[in-house]
């Protein structure tokens, strides 16, 4: 499909936009699996990519998705015959058939499938999952941008995430054990870190300035409101097409480490104003310590008192002081009728 179908151009027949010639702008891939009904929209490939390779690159990517897909296809059925013709030699040898059907056909045998009862919805549905990525590649800047980093800081990043995801220190204490970073001094908002799990069980690093903020994360219902609200960084693992076009092809060109190929290092800053900003050179090495450190920490002995690492960094050996805090004790119970945990008038702001 042409993103300008999508963005406002002039593109007359959303049926023919399939086949729109000639179109100058980027396509992507989309496709929906006939066995769990899951779909998969691709990131926008560049303009000068022909739509039958965006459709190939989608089709692998979608494939490879142990989450919405996790198999070779058996078949695969496209109603452009050029993508029919181009895909069967490349599909051949792995005996995947190749299936043209005539359009109108199959999108009213797809519309039970998936859930909807007119194409007007199909095309919304497609509409919306596009425009989450044409946000992401368009609101998100890369992680280049960041103030002075440089792609020698990425490289080092790319590394000590990798040795965080392989160690899986998550695995041994919850979300409601607090980190504290004691040494070496950290930059603003970076004083005390959280590992989570996300709705994928890929693990992440959610970072706050004072054990208060950290609190009212924790007993917020409604985490995207708190995220509104807040203003904290977070380090998370994520499939390509939800990151920006830029960490895509700086990961791909320099071949930097990936713990697997859906999921790549991603650090930015939520904050109420709704703007995202990448980490800056002091704030990428300082998560590149941190992540070491992590990887090799004893989490049991750090109960008892604080552990001092000596890690390697893009600046240098550096000494990281972690302790570990237990927060489930400082939550308290609520006896008022509004239903309120104040938990700034329980914990003192360090």
């Amino acid at each position: 499909m042409p993103v300008g179908m999508f963005n406002g151009e002039d593109i007359p027949d959303p049926i023919a936009a399939f086949k729109v010639s000639p179109y100058q702008g980027p396509y992507v891939g989309y496709w929906l699996s006939l066995q769990s009904a899951h779909s998969y929209t691709s990131s926008p490939e560049a303009p000068h990519v022909d739509p039958c390779i965006a459709a190939i690159n989608a089709l692998v990517q979608f494939a490879c998705d142990a989450e919405l897909a996790g198999n070779r296809p058996g078949k695969v059925v496209v109603s452009d015959k050029k993508i029919a013709e181009y895909l069967e030699p490349l599909l051949a040898d792995a005996e995947i058939e190749v299936e043209l059907a005539d359009e109108m056909q199959m999108v009213e045998a797809l519309l039970p499938l998936m859930g909807m009862n007119t194409l007007d919805e199909v095309l919304d549905s497609m509409a919306s999952q596009m425009q989450e990525v044409v946000d992401m590649q368009t609101l998100v800047p890369p992680a280049v941008t960041g103030y002075k980093v440089t792609h020698q800081h990425l490289a080092r990043f790319s590394e000590a995430a990798l040795a965080f995801y392989e160690a899986r220190p998550w695995e041994k204490i919850d979300s409601l054990y607090l980190i504290r970073i004691d040494d070496p001094r950290a930059p603003r908002r970076l004083k005390y870190a959280v590992m989570v799990l996300d709705g994928e069980n890929e693990p992440g690093l959610t970072l706050f300035s004072s054990r208060k903020q950290y609190q009212s994360y924790l007993l917020q219902e409604d985490i995207e409101t708190w995220g509104a609200n807040g203003d904290c960084w977070q380090m998370t693992y994520e499939p390509q097409q939800r990151v920006p076009a830029g960490d895509q092809t700086a990961w791909q060109l320099y071949g930097w480490p990936l713990p697997h190929p859906n999921a790549y290092p991603f650090v930015i800053k939520l904050d109420p104003t709704g703007t995202f900003t990448r980490p800056s050179e002091s704030i990428l090495v300082y998560l590149e310590g941190l992540l070491r450190a992590l990887a090799t920490v004893d989490l049991k002995a750090i109960q008892s008192e604080p552990q001092t690492l000596d890690v390697s960094t893009f600046a240098g050996q550096v000494s990281y002081t972690l302790s570990l805090h237990d927060q489930s004790e400082n939550i308290p119970v609520d006896t008022s009728n509004d239903g309120v945990l104040r938990m700034a008038d329980y914990l003192s702001d360090d």
